[in-house]
């Protein structure tokens, strides 16, 4: 193929070129900097490009629509991929990297595959993006929205799940009636917490203070400590809220 597509497959084989050499620099012992770097160009230009002359074709558009479509694909690529590899396996740099080198060698793959037409003679040579282009552009660019904003919430479930606070109140059988109560602090930060145990109403022992992340908190009560009947409830307060609240029954650990 000679001219645009020929123009064409030789950009789509530097774009095959370039994002393996990326490959090669993300398993290598390089700084941090340098390859946050790097990744600029597989997250706005080289899976755009190749998806882009997959679809449409070596030449098949003009420059300011390939232009448009390397953007708004290669961002809707990184970002839906990214997320539906969240989803599944779990995402990292080296995992979305594999992830956007294999779209670019793919689209390149397909695009190679494909027996299209030459483009006109007559096609239009001035860059000039039209209302479909302008339309998938902003579609992609909503889609995008919507997948960092749905990635940034599960990251924060995430979050949320690995870093807590746990409360326990266990019987100490050996003891003859004692109970044990204890707070482990499993954040990534210090916090102040607040421990109380009632019974009816009424408060029978209490214990404020700051733990640092993986400190923990344990108190074993004698009956003495605990009396009526009923169950004893224990309530953990973390920085003036009430986080977490359980019960014990006679013979019975929550």
């Amino acid at each position: 193929m000679s001219g645009k597509g020929g123009g064409s497959s030789r950009r789509l084989g530097g774009a095959v070129a370039a994002s393996l050499a990326l490959l090669v620099l993300m398993v290598l012992p390089v700084d941090g900097i340098v390859k946050n770097i790097a990744l600029v160009p597989l997250a706005l230009v080289l899976p755009g490009y190749a998806v882009s002359v997959a679809v449409f074709g070596p030449g098949a558009i003009s420059r300011g629509e390939r232009i448009v479509y390397t953007l708004s694909l290669s961002v809707a690529v990184a970002t839906l991929g990214g997320l539906l590899w969240q989803l599944f396996f779990g995402l990292d740099r080296l995992s979305w990297t594999f992830l956007m080198v294999a779209t670019v060698l793919v689209a390149a793959w397909i695009a190679r595959r494909r027996r299209l037409p030459r483009p006109s003679r007559t096609a239009r040579r001035s860059p000039r993006v039209g209302l479909p282009t302008a339309l998938a552009l902003l579609a992609s660019l909503a889609l995008a929205i919507v997948a960092i904003d749905t990635a940034v919430d599960g990251l924060q479930d995430q979050r949320a799940e690995a870093h807590f606070s746990s409360l326990w109140i266990v019987p100490e059988e050996a003891e003859g009636g004692a109970v044990e109560i204890g707070v482990w602090n499993h954040q990534g930060a210090v916090h102040t917490y607040l421990l109380s145990a009632e019974r009816a109403g009424a408060t029978l022992w209490r214990w404020e203070g700051r733990l640092g992340s993986q400190k923990r908190k344990q108190v074993v009560l004698d009956p003495t400590q605990i009396p009526g009947s009923g169950p004893l409830q224990v309530s953990l307060y973390r920085d003036g809220l009430l986080y977490r609240r359980t019960e014990l029954e006679t013979g019975v650990g929550t």
